[in-house]
């Protein structure tokens, strides 16, 4: 009797497991069938980030679409657009970012934008560049690409630049031109 029973598990089981080899299913639906969402990733549209520190905003982030994505080094993606505001120490908005995209690393507290990033300052200073990084913790933000500085009296060239995460203080690495705006 037990050895009936061990067989027929034995044949069942070998049975399934033909059946859920793609290619000897008799339902071709089933091979294009769309694959299950990932584990460890949450999708949110028209979101509003907000980041403080003792209870003061210092940066809010928005993006029509952010996918989080959990694991061994997690990421928040922001693939179709972002825009940044970031506060000053009196809750006065002192500078803007916009991308075509942004990659947020929580764990190493560092966010990375591209495409047609631009960032303008209170001063009215606007940097344009395709790719920048904004390393939360020590309050920088740098460049390795072209970048364009629109100033209100100039226009600066070159490769490169660094800078305090509120734009005031920057400096190109290589500079290319200056350009003189006669008002």
């Amino acid at each position: 009797m037990l050895e009936g029973s061990v067989r027929v598990r034995c044949i069942t089981g070998v049975w399934i497991g033909l059946l859920s080899i793609p290619g000897l299913s008799c339902d071709k639906s089933a091979r294009n069938a769309p694959k299950p969402p990932e584990v460890g990733v949450e999708i949110a549209r028209d979101v509003e980030l907000i980041f403080s520190d003792s209870g003061r905003v210092q940066v809010v982030l928005q993006a029509p679409l952010v996918v989080r994505r959990q694991g061994n080094d997690p990421v928040v993606e922001m693939t179709h657009g972002v825009r940044a505001s970031f506060y000053d120490h009196r809750g006065r908005v002192n500078s803007y970012l916009t991308a075509r995209e942004a990659y947020r690393y929580p764990r190493k507290r560092l966010m990375q934008a591209r495409g047609n990033v631009v960032v303008t300052n209170s001063e009215g200073d606007t940097l344009f560049t395709e790719r920048l990084q904004w390393e939360e913790q020590k309050g920088r933000i740098s460049s390795d690409a072209y970048v364009r500085i629109v100033r209100p009296d100039e226009v600066l060239f070159g490769d490169g630049l660094e800078s305090d995460d509120r734009f005031e203080n920057y400096r190109i690495l290589n500079t290319r031109g200056t350009f003189k705006v006669q008002p």
